[in-house]
């Protein structure tokens, strides 16, 4: 509604949707609706590293350290790569 008004889109910030995520997962191990917000997070930031730690840390709370690893290094990637432009 607010972006219709503006006249453009106006997007919840990365930083949100992690904090959503995190909550939802580690805390109240709401791990579908964590997932959601998750999926919302990569589709409008998919060039974000916060976006894959906030992945990492979702496996981490469903102890999946396998899958947490590999997001947490899909992240330090995007860093990497990032600081070389």
């Amino acid at each position: 509604m607010v972006s219709k008004r503006m006249g453009f889109a106006i997007l919840p910030p990365e930083a949100d949707l992690a904090g959503l995520a995190w909550r939802n997962s580690a805390i109240e191990k709401n791990f579908e609706r964590a997932l959601t917000f998750l999926q919302l997070n990569q589709r409008l930031y998919p060039d974000n590293p916060g976006v894959y730690d906030s992945w990492s840390l979702y496996y981490e709370a469903k102890g999946d350290d396998q899958k947490a690893k590999s997001f947490y290094d899909k992240a330090e990637a995007l860093r990497k790569r990032a600081g070389s432009n």
